[in-house]
């Protein structure tokens, strides 16, 4: 029931002078609240998001005639052709602009983990139970064969499989870019034991869960690390990364445009604890869920002091600290290091929150040319564009031009929340951690929304990245502000070209360049029907129309 109260006129006018009277307490803060979403801003672009995969082909072909757990197998040659896909997801950080990143070791494990022959095993397991293997063993014994069972009927049939196992790891970052990613260093995830142990089916060993990453980039963005040590309890903590439950793919309300966006979270350290190595974690409480692991724990300045890596009941989550990060990435000779992307992007954003907008522009225009269809450097861009801020918009001056909005909001505030009265009700559910469900790896999309085909970038800059055509079509050049697919090449004019739908499905380009040639399957042209397959070339790119 919510419960109503209606207030005198005494109350009312109390109510309007205590909204005033709060003026600056309500200024305080929306000004932290933008120091705040100055802080993640800066922070988004050095957190990627991490794919590792194993495909089996599998062929089962042998005289595998035995009794097993009192299931007879057949006594002629066994044939079976199966296919088994396993996948894990998690999240990381850049530490150098050419391309050295951190992550959980459980992350990775499934690329990283050497033991071939266990891999096989857990991959011939899934292909048995997905393909009803098991169940028919069940309906022929007439009775539920236990975990333990149905690993043991695995272990007989291994012998007799031919398996072909492709694997993959990837790192993408926040513009869609995808990048092949290899292991410099690796650490087992934390299990609650010392050394190894074995399991039915498999053997695990436990560690310090930490993977120190290579991809091969230039420019790209990073984040400053910082001293783990110095945290104290109480102390602001922020993850960074990219739960599953917030994968479109995985929550189907919404939408793929998103689906490499970083969330963030908050909350406060509550304690700094040991494992059973005697290793230190970072105990805290900032909400934290399958798909978070390898992501960045930063305090109130943006630097990284952990690294999210386990969690117990809701709300009780720990961190690998970068002390014991820092470890690995000596292991590994690398120097973290700051680089061209954080020095214009932090400037970008200062003149943007400095409510300087006609510097901010050309300022976003740099971070574009280093780190295309970067989406929150677009969208700030247009609000820059727009001349307004973010929250507790600044005068033009950067001085206190918002004042009387403030008053006006807090008299507002006033007269709905202390002068009716409204009593809200507050509702509180039990969270739970939601485990990830393996998934396909993100598809590269652009920001806009089409139903006419895409074109997929097979060579250059934006490799890897699929933009649907709307009807309104596309433009392709170097200038952010006016094209979709974005190529900062010199040999691409800043509007270049345009591909529009024609109702068939056919497209149609059209050169817009009078001195840099636009081919379609290299033959130079003023405008030309695109059909599926053709091979677009605009400076160094390569471009095929497909259909959806």
């Amino acid at each position: 029931m919510i419960r109503r109260t209606w207030a005198s006129g005494r109350t009312f006018g109390l109510a309007v002078l205590l909204a005033v009277g709060s003026t600056a307490p309500v200024a305080a803060q929306l000004e932290d609240a933008q120091e705040r979403q100055r802080m993640y801003y800066e922070i988004k672009p050095g957190v990627v998001y991490i794919w590792a995969s194993a495909r089996a082909f599998i062929n089962v072909a042998g005289p595998v005639a035995a009794t097993v757990d009192g299931i007879h197998l057949p006594d002629e040659t066994l044939l079976l052709d199966l296919e088994a896909v396993m996948a894990s997801t998690g999240s990381g950080w850049i530490i150098t602009p050419d391309g050295y990143a951190v992550t959980n070791g459980h992350v990775v494990q499934l690329f990283q983990d050497q033991n071939e022959q266990q891999l096989m095993g857990e991959l011939l397991f899934q292909a048995l139970d997905e393909s009803g293997f098991f169940a028919l063993q069940e309906a022929e014994r007439g009775g539920i064969l236990t975990n333990d069972e149905k690993i043991r009927l695995m272990q007989r049939l291994l012998p007799f499989a031919e398996m072909q196992v492709d694997k993959d790891l990837a790192v993408y970052t926040q513009n869609w870019q995808r990048y092949p990613a290899e292991v410099k260093e690796y650490s087992p995830a934390i299990f609650p034991f010392e050394g190894k142990a074995s399991i039915p089916g498999q053997d695990i060993q436990s560690g310090k869960d930490v993977a120190i990453l290579k991809i091969e980039g230039r420019d790209l963005p990073t984040l400053p690390l910082g001293d783990s040590d110095a945290m104290r309890i109480g102390e602001n903590v922020h993850l960074a990364g990219y739960p599953a439950v917030t994968r479109a793919t995985w929550y189907g309300q919404l939408n793929p445009q998103t689906e490499i966006e970083a969330s963030f979270t908050s909350g406060t350290v509550n304690s700094v604890k040991m494992d059973v190595k005697g290793s230190n974690v970072i105990q805290y409480d900032a909400a934290t869920s399958a798909g978070s692991s390898g992501g960045p724990l930063f305090n109130d300045r943006g630097e990284v002091i952990g690294m999210a890596t386990m969690g117990a009941e809701p709300g009780f989550f720990f961190a690998v600290p970068t002390s014991v990060v820092n470890e690995f990435i000596r292991s590994a000779g690398v120097t973290p290091t700051r680089g061209m992307f954080d020095r214009d992007w932090s400037n970008a954003l200062d003149l943007h929150y400095a409510g300087d907008f006609e510097d901010a522009i050309p300022a976003f225009d740099q971070t574009l040319r280093v780190m295309p269809n970067l989406r929150d450097a677009l969208e700030l861009r247009r609000e820059a564009m727009a001349g307004r801020g973010g929250v507790a918009q600044p005068g033009a001056s950067g001085g206190s031009g918002g004042t009387p909005i403030l008053i006006g909001i807090a008299v507002l505030s006033g007269l709905v929340l202390l002068g009716w009265g409204f009593a809200m009700r507050r509702r509180a559910a039990d969270g739970a951690v939601i485990e990830a469900v393996p998934v396909d790896p993100p598809t590269p999309i652009a920001a806009n929304d089409g139903g006419s085909g895409r074109l997929v970038v097979q060579a250059g800059p934006l490799q890897g990245n699929r933009f649907p055509l709307p009807e309104s079509g596309l433009k392709i050049g170097r200038d952010p502000s006016t094209c979709q697919i974005v190529i900062s090449e010199g040999t691409v004019s800043r509007e270049h070209a345009i591909v529009v739908p024609n109702g068939s499905s056919e497209i149609t380009i059209r050169n817009l360049s009078g001195t840099n040639p636009t081919y379609v399957n290299d033959r130079a042209v003023q405008e030309t029907t695109v059909r599926i397959g053709d091979r677009i070339k605009i400076g160094n790119s390569v471009l095929h129309y497909e259909q959806e």
